[in-house]
Order: C-alpha cells, then sequence, then structure tokens
C-alpha cells in the first residue's frame, strides 16, 4: 500500500515532517509504485482512458436522451457515474438498486453510489469491444426493468 499528499505552498505550508502518512515512505512499495507509472507510460494506458472513456461517455449520453430516468452521466477517464430519478428529478434509489440487480443477473458487475448512482469503474485496460459488452448489457438491463 502507498499513500501520498500533494498540495501547493499555499495551503500547505508546514515544516518538513510536520505531516506523515503511514503508507507514505515505504521502500517497496515506492519501488512498486515507480514501476507502474513507468509501465503506464511505456504501455499508455492513459491514452487508453482517455480513449475508452470517451466512447463510454458518448454513448451513455446518447442512452440519457432516450432514458428520462437517466438524470445524469458524469465522469472522466475511466470512472464514470450514472444517477438514477425520478419524474420530480429527484434521486431514485429504488430504480437504481433495482437496476443494479438486473445488471448482475445479465453478467455486469457495478457498483452503487451516494444515493442513486451506479459507478461504472472498469479495469484500465478495458478496450473498446469489452467497453461495448458492458454498454449493451446496461442497456438491455435498463430496457427490461423500465
Amino acid at each position: 500500500p502507498m499513500g501520498v499528499t500533494l498540495s501547493s505552498i499555499k495551503i500547505m505550508d508546514w515544516a518538513p515532517s510536520t505531516n506523515a502518512n503511514t503508507l507514505g515512505g515505504n521502500l517497496l512499495a515506492c519501488s512498486a509504485g515507480m514501476a507502474t507509472l513507468e509501465y503506464f507510460k511505456k504501455k499508455k494506458i492513459l491514452n487508453n482512458v482517455n480513449y475508452v472513456g470517451d466512447f463510454i461517455l458518448k454513448r451513455l449520453k446518447k442512452v440519457q436522451k432516450e432514458n428520462s430516468v437517466l438524470g445524469d452521466v458524469r465522469g472522466i477517464g475511466l470512472m464514470i457515474g450514472n444517477e438514477f430519478v425520478d419524474e420530480k428529478k429527484w434521486y431514485n434509489v429504488h430504480f437504481r438498486d433495482k437496476l443494479l440487480y438486473k445488471l448482475k443477473d445479465n453478467g455486469l458487475i457495478c457498483l452503487g453510489a451516494g444515493k442513486s448512482v451506479i459507478r461504472f469503474c472498469p479495469p484500465l485496460i478495458i478496450n473498446k469491444k469489452e467497453a461495448l459488452k458492458g454498454l449493451n448489457i446496461f442497456e438491455k438491463s435498463l430496457k427490461e426493468i423500465k
């Protein structure tokens, strides 16, 4: 495990060693973290995150236009939230929970977040074909419980 705290000098004008954390100084974790960052750079993982994330967001925005129960689609990269609302545009916890079970039954495991959000948080190496499979399951499940 590894933790990092970053800030501007304006916010964090502290003397050295004033702030410490349990996971911030482990040499093995730091070495593994550096190797991970080097791998990300070499394999252009963040390019994939942006490319597939944009693809998913565009598709979900289209789904949102066709489904009034999907009140908001938001995210960055591959962390995307789909917020479900009722006819008054209030949180629709019941619909979200029902959809989570339907998604699982249809082969897609998603996370609930907040009061009425389903979060997509796939692996950073997901490809467009795999994302499309998940999106198709999402749309199918949405239609099945509407």
